[in-house]
């Protein structure tokens, strides 16, 4: 599939800001890679991560304390931005920020308190705020 509108800005403009990016998926990583490169968007990221490393679907905390542990870094230096609100409830739990791009048809329970810490319809006001925080 390819790439919305606004996701090239947002991933240059976090990597023109020093960010580190990383892709994690619950895909295989060969079609992660396949994914990403058709789109035109596996050059934005530092590392593409999937589940097959820790043999656990996210939203289990296993993938995301992955991420942590692949960088040397603790969960909460960490945030997770997604348009699947189980992906951020599971990144959350493991103890990252996050950021919701509510896609079309996508939307945020409103009754789960503290998820997201952001929220847009636009990845690049997303990333504004996040960038903000």
């Amino acid at each position: 599939m390819p790439a919305h509108g606004d996701v090239t800005a947002a991933l240059t403009r976090l990597r023109d800001q020093g960010h580190t990016l990383t892709a994690l998926t619950n895909s295989a990583l060969k079609a992660a890679h396949r994914q990403l490169e058709h789109a035109g968007l596996e050059g934005y990221f530092d590392a593409i991560l999937s589940v097959e490393s820790v043999e656990r679907y996210k939203p289990a905390p296993e993938p995301y304390r992955h991420a942590a542990v692949h960088w040397g870094v603790e969960t909460h230096e960490m945030a997770m931005i997604a348009a699947h609100g189980w992906d951020l409830i599971g990144a959350h739990a493991a103890g990252m920020r996050t950021g919701f791009v509510a896609r079309p048809g996508k939307a945020m329970d409103p009754a789960l308190e503290g998820v997201p810490d952001w929220h847009d319809d636009d990845l690049s006001r997303l990333v504004e705020q996040m960038v903000a925080a």
